[in-house]
């Protein structure tokens, strides 16, 4: 519903030129519409940073006027003392024309209206854009932009003419979230990542530059928004709105069924939503949801629309291993790339097995956006080189799919998430990346540790390497040291019970240790 009011002088601050002398005044009118909603199920209008009014509230307008050939003739900034929240009038003056095309901003940046101020034809002004220096922008602003657009013609020189309604849209889509758990998970966290960090200002490129799998982000780059992290949901809910720039990244066939809404069949660069939960027994899992496309049973469409509002109910109730918007340490990854556990994936042949659900920043800016597992079986037992090991890492004999980031010597933190996630440890991420304790990471835990990483490569029901303290075995990682002497360091399961993985602790090159490849996917 749109709602009329009209706007007083005094609420007004105004300037505007007339690019040829001659006035003429056009008189217009700004609705603010309301968003097209996508949703699988009830509306739920709560925000986490902003009300429902102040995604609709219009602080300023900035008008640029063309005429029928695209040069400009007339532009005006106005500026309210009391923003805007339903229809308002502006009059501007323009130069002598019989017909116009009318361009409006509301809320522009001042670098955006410094734009439209120097653009003197229409192709110039459909050439401005809005970037974000953050990805979580526009989630902390106290407005959003708007654009909106119509033709106008005087009756007479004198600027005679009914008045013109322009409807002004957001350049954003909010995203809504309702996460809920059930059956004891507990939801720790949430992320919405690859969000485009540019936005054309005219809806004119959505008919040129900005359609489905183009280039639609000015700048091309993509960001990931902070995580929201520390929440203990467990059997509830909670609710948040997120907003982005539209994303226009195309479709895919091979997206089905809402369970076919993986990477393996999403456009590179789509959005998606990452939702932390913990298991009763204490297994942190990522549950991942692409988002976009023009309905809830839109499964092939991953474009995500400006001015409008998606929304996604989420139930996190178990861990479904046959399902790959799962991934939990423990998963196996398969010879064609997919992933999940092995009592469903029994006709499928396991090359590693998954370590971390948390995909790196280098990582999922080459799309592998999932997480890392370990290869199943030792590249080699007798590398006596650092710098050799790095090559035999990644010449591994059993070939990688073709969509991860083939074979490579794991860090030193890498294996460390080994060791922890699969070995049972009980150590933050911050432990792992950092350890306090100096110049043993873990000690007297080797036992314990093998036995339980044994325990988790075994459920691969193929070949696999055991790991074993004794005899003692040393594993090269490509994380240096520093040093001349000891270039890279290692991970040791000494016979006397000792797992020594911390910076202190390098190898001579003629020491001779094994090698165990890893891969990003």
């Amino acid at each position: 519903m749109i709602l009329l009011l009209g706007s007083c002088a005094n609420d007004i601050t105004q300037s505007g030129t007339d690019t040829n002398g001659e006035r003429n005044t056009l008189k217009l009118a700004f609705n603010i519409e309301q968003p097209r909603i996508v949703t699988d199920g009830n509306v739920i209008k709560t925000t986490r940073s902003m009300t429902t009014a102040q995604e609709s509230v219009v602080n300023s307008i900035s008008i640029v006027v063309f005429n029928t050939s695209g040069g400009k003739v007339g532009e005006y900034y106005l500026t309210f003392s009391s923003a805007k929240t339903t229809t308002f009038y502006a009059s501007v003056p323009v130069a002598v024309a019989n017909s116009y095309k009318v361009y409006a901003v509301a809320n522009a940046s001042s670098a955006t209206v410094a734009s439209m101020k120097a653009a003197t034809t229409l192709t110039a002004f459909n050439a401005i854009s809005s970037t974000l220096s953050s990805a979580d922008d526009l989630n902390s602003a106290t407005s959003l932009v708007m654009f909106g657009k119509g033709t106008a013609t005087l009756g007479n020189s004198n600027g005679v003419g009914s008045t013109t309604n322009i409807n002004l849209s957001r350049l954003a889509a909010k995203i809504t979230l309702n996460l809920a758990s059930i059956n004891n998970y507990t939801i720790t966290g949430y992320q919405i990542c690859n969000t485009t960090m540019s936005s054309y200002v005219s809806s004119d490129n959505l008919a040129t530059t900005n359609i489905s799998g183009t280039t639609f982000n000015v700048t091309n780059t993509f960001n990931d928004q902070v995580e929201v992290s520390g929440l203990s949901i467990q059997n509830a809910s909670t609710s948040a709105n997120i907003f982005m720039y539209e994303n226009m990244a195309g479709t895919n066939s091979a997206s089905k069924t809402s369970a076919l809404r993986v990477s393996l069949n999403s456009p590179k660069k789509a959005t998606y939503l990452v939702v932390y939960a913990t298991s009763s027994s204490n297994v942190k899992c990522k549950f991942t949801y692409y988002l976009g496309g023009s309905s809830s049973s839109d499964f092939t469409g991953f474009d995500i629309s400006r001015n409008t509002n998606y929304i996604y109910n989420i139930n996190i109730s178990g861990t479904d291993l046959a399902d790959m918007r799962v991934l939990c340490p423990g998963e196996f990854l398969f010879s064609d790339g997919t992933w999940g556990g092995i009592s469903y994936n029994s006709s499928k042949i396991p090359i590693a097995i998954v370590f971390a659900i948390n995909a790196t920043s280098d990582h999922k800016n080459n799309g592998y956006t999932n997480g890392e597992a370990m290869a199943l079986t030792n590249a080699s037992t007798n590398c006596s080189d650092g710098n050799n090991c790095i090559s035999i890492a990644k010449s591994y004999s059993v070939t990688a799919p073709s969509n991860t980031s083939n074979w490579y010597l794991p860090s030193i933190f890498e294996f460390r998430r080994v060791v922890c996630y699969l070995g049972g440890l009980s150590a933050t991420e911050a432990d792992i990346v950092t350890p306090s304790t100096g110049g043993i990471w873990f000690s007297y835990v080797a036992p314990s540790v093998t036995s339980v990483l044994n325990s988790a490569f075994s459920k691969c029901g193929v070949a696999y390497s055991a790991f074993g303290y004794n005899p003692t075995q040393d594993f090269w990682t490509s994380t240096s040291s520093g040093e001349t002497v000891h270039p890279f360091l290692n991970v040791n399961f000494y016979n006397n019970g000792l797992l020594d993985a911390d910076f202190n602790n390098g190898n001579s090159e003629n020491n001779t240790l094994y090698v165990r490849s890893v891969i990003a996917f």
